[in-house]
C-alpha cells in the first residue's frame, strides 16, 4: 500500500490521505501507528479514489470526516467498527457500486447526504439504538430494499429517503418519530407507512402534500393492537 498521510492528534492519529490514491484498489488501514490508535479519517481523504473496491477500517476508528470517500465509484461494501461514532456529510455520496453497509451497536446518527446517490445500495444494517437519519441521507438510493428502522428512532429529516423507489415499506414502532417534509417522496412507487393510530407517523402521512395529492405514492396501514 502507498504511504499514508497522517496527523498526530491528542487522542491518536488521523489519516489524511494516501500517496498515489488513484491507483488504490484495496485499503487495509492500520489499527495503530507506532503503538498509537488510529481514531479518525479526515474529510476528503479518499475523495474520488475511483478504483477503490474494499476498505478495512481501523479497529478503534471514531470519526470519518465530510466527503472522505465521496465518489469512490467502485467501492462495494462497508462494515464499520463498533467504536465508530460519526460519519460526515457526503461521506459516501456517489459511491455507485456500493451494495451493503453495516453499522455496529453504539452508532446513533447519519449526517446529511452521507449516502446520496448510492444507486446500487440494497441493504443497510442499523443498530437497535440508532436515532437520527439526516436530510438526504439516502436520497436517490433507488435500489435500496432493506433497512431496519430502530424502535429508538427519533427523527428522519427532510428528503431522508427521497426517491428510494425500491424501498416500499417503512415500519414505525416508536410513536413519536419526527419526520421531515418529503422524507419519502417518489415518482413511480408507493411508500407504505406502517404505524400506530395517533402516532407522529400517522400525523405526517395524513397531513403530507404527497398523500393529499396522490395517495398512490404514499399510503398508511396500522398495527393491529
Amino acid at each position: 500500500m502507498s504511504k499514508l498521510k497522517l496527523t498526530r492528534l491528542e487522542e491518536g492519529y488521523r489519516i489524511d490521505g494516501i500517496e498515489d490514491k488513484h491507483q488504490a484498489v484495496e485499503l487495509i488501514l492500520p489499527d495503530k501507528i507506532e503503538g498509537v490508535d488510529v481514531v479518525e479519517i479526515a474529510g476528503g481523504a479518499f475523495f474520488e479514489t475511483k478504483l477503490l473496491q474494499k476498505v478495512k477500517f481501523p479497529r478503534r476508528l471514531v470519526r470519518i470526516g465530510d466527503g472522505a470517500f465521496d465518489s469512490c465509484a467502485a467501492l462495494v461494501e462497508l462494515k464499520f467498527p463498533k467504536t465508530l461514532k460519526s460519519i460526515g456529510e457526503h461521506c459516501f455520496s456517489e459511491c455507485f457500486s456500493l451494495k451493503k453497509v453495516t453499522f455496529q451497536e453504539g452508532f446513533e446518527s447519519l449526517a446529511h447526504h452521507c449516502f446520496y446517490m448510492c444507486q446500487a445500495l440494497e441493504t443497510v444494517v442499523l443498530p437497535k439504538d440508532f436515532k437520527v437519519i439526516a436530510s438526504g441521507a439516502f436520497k436517490c438510493c433507488e435500489n435500496l430494499k432493506n433497512i431496519n428502522l430502530s424502535e429508538n428512532l427519533e427523527e428522519i429529516m427532510y428528503d431522508g429517503f427521497a426517491f428510494c423507489h425500491g424501498l416500499t415499506r417503512f415500519i414505525f414502532r416508536n410513536d413519536n418519530v419526527e419526520i421531515g417534509n418529503s422524507a419519502f417522496i417518489r415518482s413511480d412507487t408507493c411508500a407504505l407507512i406502517l404505524c400506530h393510530k395517533g402516532s407522529s407517523a400517522e400525523h405526517f402521512v395524513l397531513n403530507s402534500y404527497e398523500y393529499k395529492q396522490d395517495p398512490k405514492t404514499l399510503d398508511i396501514q396500522y398495527f393491529e393492537d
